[in-house]
């Protein structure tokens, strides 16, 4: 069962040597790397950009080479991830032609030493579009535009609100 602590520099560091000193491997915490999740009706994808798959919080997350690209925080433009995956099997590329919804994304950033603690993380990402070709799978992940979306969603006139008039 995964230790909860607070979310600071102090406390994980603390953790880190509760369990028993930091590992050697990267620097003391082991590789860093990034949780991928996707979430649809019909189910959850998870992957890790890494070469053996891993369990964090209970979840399997396959091994698949990716390359991540961070969203740019300029404020020129809307920020979003671009994810590339080898489409090695037709797996991926099978379950990805079957969704018909729009698909939400999650990365999260762990140490492999220490997978149940997420060191940082991007939540509320949408899969914008998808680019499949032979060797590659390539996903835009953007945010949910909430600031440009009509509030409150009605207008109060009388004939759809006749109560309040």
């Amino acid at each position: 069962m995964p230790t909860i602590f607070k979310n600071t520099e102090s406390s994980r560091a603390e953790f880190y040597k509760q369990e028993g000193g930091l590992p050697k491997s990267q620097g003391g915490r082991g590789v860093f790397t990034c949780l991928i999740t996707f979430y649809h009706p019909a189910g959850t994808l998870r992957f890790i950009n890494n070469t053996e798959s891993i369990t964090s919080r209970g979840n399997l997350y396959n091994a698949v080479a990716v390359t991540i690209a961070l969203p740019a925080e300029d404020g020129k433009r809307e920020p979003y991830a671009t994810i590339e995956i080898d489409n090695i099997t037709t797996d991926l590329v099978d379950e990805l032609r079957a969704i018909s919804e729009p698909m939400d994304a999650e990365l999260e950033m762990v140490f492999t030493e220490y997978p149940d603690i997420v060191e940082y993380s991007l939540t509320g990402l949408s899969v914008g579009s998808a680019n499949i070709a032979a060797e590659r799978v390539t996903l835009k992940l953007m945010y949910q535009d909430i600031l440009n979306q009509i509030f409150p969603g009605h207008t109060y006139n009388p004939q759809e609100f006749a109560g309040i008039f």
